[in-house]
């Protein structure tokens, strides 16, 4: 895959998830597996309480200097304080399936009345994806999108495909 079919499918994944903070008017977020600054930075003008978990500790160091707020260390293992608007998961459940109910159960205590777990996953793994799906049952109501826009353009019939196969699934606290 290219540097260019790479970015176009993170672009897809950010902005619908930039969409998805605005629409609900989230003031805080947790983004759990944060890895870099670019949503972080896109979110400033709406969020007051931007929060990153990274382990990489390069990548850490990255987010620090772009001025984010990060907690560094492997989640769930860090100790994360206070409960967010939105909580963020993009592509960083462990492969392990046995450990979904503690992270899932872990994050999900950090978020707030009224706030939304948001879970973005491949749906290709079956068995995976019906694991989140059921754990996740257990907080609340599901909803499920994909992030292909109508009438979307992809740079390579390879990107179409990567970005058919990511699902978000979005629980809100009530």
């Amino acid at each position: 895959m290219s540097f260019v079919e790479a970015d176009q499918i993170y672009s897809f994944k950010f902005k619908h998830i930039l969409r998805h903070v605005q629409e609900q008017h989230a003031k805080s977020l947790l983004d759990v597996g944060a890895g870099d600054s670019f949503l972080g930075l896109s979110l400033l003008p709406n969020i007051k309480d931007y929060v990153a978990v990274e382990s990489d500790p390069e990548r850490a160091g990255s987010l620090r200097k772009d001025g984010l707020r990060v907690l560094e260390g492997v989640f769930p293992s860090i100790e994360v304080h206070g409960t967010y608007d939105l909580v963020l998961l993009s592509q960083v459940m462990p492969k392990d399936v046995s450990r979904y109910e503690d992270f899932l159960g872990r994050t999900w205590n950090l978020v707030s009345d009224g706030g939304e777990l948001v879970v973005v996953t491949f749906v290709s793994d079956s068995v995976k994806y019906n694991k989140m799906f059921s754990i996740l049952s257990d907080f609340g109501e599901v909803k499920t999108e994909g992030l292909v826009i109508e009438d979307s353009v992809f740079e390579s019939e390879e990107v179409g495909n990567y970005i058919n196969q990511l699902k978000c699934m979005f629980v809100r606290r009530v």
